[in-house]
């Protein structure tokens, strides 16, 4: 059985934690994409470089 990493980004005004699915990462962050939007306040979230270069190495 595979077993499956999930990440987190944690809202930097509301707290809330947004997933990042896998084809988020893969389709966005490597194509250059900085941030995505809390759903609970669309407050924008910057994505951290350390972030990035895994979804580089997916």
């Amino acid at each position: 059985m595979k077993k499956e990493t999930d990440y987190l980004l944690f809202c930097s005004k509301c707290g809330i934690p947004q997933p990042i699915p896998n084809y988020i990462l893969q389709a966005y962050f490597i194509s250059g994409v900085d941030g995505v939007y809390c759903s609970n306040c669309e407050n924008k979230i910057i994505i951290p470089e350390y972030l990035k270069k895994i979804a580089g190495d997916l």
